[in-house]
């Protein structure tokens, strides 16, 4: 027979019994859907989700401070690392680097236009090696110190950035700021003033340029290359004999040294935070999550399995007198198989493509209220579920694979009865 035979013979058998059809689709495209917007969810985690929790938490990363003395409610801090302390942790197997974080000690404010206005703010500025933010850099003047450069490259913290989105500009109805909108804006950094009282005859003025955001929550603030924390410090960029660092980010050479750092770091009565523990529990609470929802999914792709299942059982079960009469005039069961075959296939595309096209609509718009609930929210991924091909293979896959195994089972047990006894049991 044919090919544009063929052809014709489905698309009659399938519009003859329309209601069937429909019903067998809408059991494909339900399934479909919810393959369709789990794997786009899972996506989305695994490109947009995990790694800002990664970013913000390295894994290699170990957090190193004075441990502190806690006393009724009041929390006191020990003496601050110095670079004696520094040099002894970077020489411990399996640290691959360490970079101190410098505080600046002296009052520090902040001013800026905006929209032919001046704020004015006290801002905490610390000092760290340019390496620990090389992968938060977005402007061209990089993140290095510069004798006698006309600007000072500074990195400012994103939750920073949200606390300003979320309070000082909504309460006061300013103009909110994106991360375009920040990176490469100017401001003046008054060193050795603060907002409360007047200016002194010698603070010092500072051009600054915002050169990147970082998500790590253990630099809150503004963070400037350490040599320029030394300028306003002392006066001079070089390391003083006692230079006294607040914290120290340790980074271990491979995962399988992180414990083995983190306890020698604790036998120098140092406290020790880290991200691998964070990022384990997160792990965690993912796996779960995804699994929890997989579950939900394979139960939900069962019952439209089950259904699909009965539809195109009812649908065979009247086409028994279709299948004896081919049978009778000569066509083969191979030939049986393949109209009702491409039927079946007919059917799982049709249900396949409204159920993946139904779920990438709802993904968009669910991405789209996302992205206006959390606009204002640096820390907010761009998206939560990721429309990509990969969802709508495995959509299309999954239903045009269902129903053909399915209706294959079906097609093998009717094609085999004889045209004779087809043909009686429509009598």
């Amino acid at each position: 027979m044919k090919l544009t035979s063929c052809l014709f013979l489905i698309r009659r058998n399938a519009s003859r019994q329309l209601f069937r059809s429909l019903s067998a689709a809408l059991s494909i495209a339900v399934a479909a859907a919810f393959l369709f917007l789990l794997t786009a969810l899972i996506a989305g985690v695994v490109q947009n989700v995990y790694p800002r929790i990664e970013a913000a938490f390295p894994e290699k990363e170990i957090i190193v401070k004075p441990a502190s003395l806690s006393l009724s409610i009041l929390q006191i801090s020990g003496r601050n690392l110095d670079t004696k302390q520094l040099e002894t942790i970077r020489d411990i197997d399996g640290v691959e680097a360490a970079y101190p974080v410098l505080p600046v000690r002296v009052p520090l404010s902040a001013e800026a236009e905006l929209l032919g206005q001046t704020f004015a703010s006290d801002v905490v500025v610390y000092g760290v090696p340019p390496e620990l933010l090389a992968k938060n850099i977005e402007h061209k003047r990089g993140f290095t110190f510069q004798t006698g450069a006309a600007e000072i490259p500074v990195v400012v913290s994103e939750y920073f950035l949200d606390i300003y989105n979320m309070g000082m500009a909504e309460a006061n109805g300013l103009p909110k700021f994106t991360r375009k909108m920040v990176i490469g804006k100017h401001f003046n950094l008054i060193v050795g003033a603060s907002t409360v009282g007047e200016i002194p005859e010698g603070a010092k003025y500072y051009r600054c340029v915002i050169v990147g955001l970082t998500p790590r929550t253990s630099l809150l603030g503004a963070m400037v290359p350490v040599e320029y924390a030394r300028l306003f410090n002392t006066g001079s960029a070089s390391v003083a004999e006692d230079e006294y660092y607040n914290q120290a980010h340790v980074y271990v050479a491979s995962l399988a040294d992180y414990a083995v750092v983190k306890e020698r770091l604790q036998a120098l009565r140092l406290s020790t935070s880290g991200g691998q523990e964070l990022l384990s529990r997160v792990r965690d609470v993912l796996v779960v999550g995804l699994s929890l929802l997989t579950l939900a999914a394979a139960a939900v792709l069962a019952q439209a399995l089950h259904g699909l299942f009965g539809a195109l059982a009812l649908i065979l079960n009247e086409r028994k007198l279709f299948i004896g009469l081919l049978r009778a005039i000569g066509a083969n069961r191979a030939l049986v198989r393949r109209l009702l075959m491409g039927e079946a296939l007919l059917i799982g595309l049709f249900g396949g493509v409204a159920g993946c096209g139904v779920a990438h609509v709802l993904a968009r718009w669910m991405n789209g209220r996302l992205i206006e609930f959390g606009k204002d929210l640096m820390i907010m991924p761009d998206s939560l579920f990721v429309t990509g091909a990969l969802p709508w293979l495995i959509g299309m896959t999954v239903s045009l694979f269902g129903a053909a195994a399915i209706s294959y089972l079906l097609i093998w047990r009717r094609t085999r009865q004889a045209p004779a006894q087809l043909i009686a049991e429509t009598a």
